[in-house]
């Protein structure tokens, strides 16, 4: 892996006792919870995120998403190592 020593190099920072899987991003491709929000609720709600413009269920029917989904409790400068690090 050649991510972590270019982060080191670039930020004279080790980012390696902050990278452990409970920290990093997941990504979702439909509701967490199918009974709490319908997967065309889901589907709106990013498109919505996207920036459409009052999508309905029939504009976003044949789209696809991916929610990238990081904790609000996470700082930028450790998000960026974390971008940095999936880059490689």
């Amino acid at each position: 892996m050649t991510a972590i020593p270019a982060y080191i190099e670039e930020h004279n920072l080790d980012p390696t006792p902050c990278m452990c899987q409970e920290h990093m991003s997941d990504e979702a491709s439909g509701p967490e919870d199918e009974e709490l929000e319908s997967r065309n609720d889901w589907k709106i709600r990013m498109a919505i995120a996207y920036g459409m413009k009052e999508p309905t269920a029939v504009t976003v029917s044949k789209l696809k998403f991916l929610e990238k989904i990081r904790p609000s409790w996470r700082s930028e400068r450790v998000s960026s190592g974390f971008i940095f690090r999936n880059a490689a």
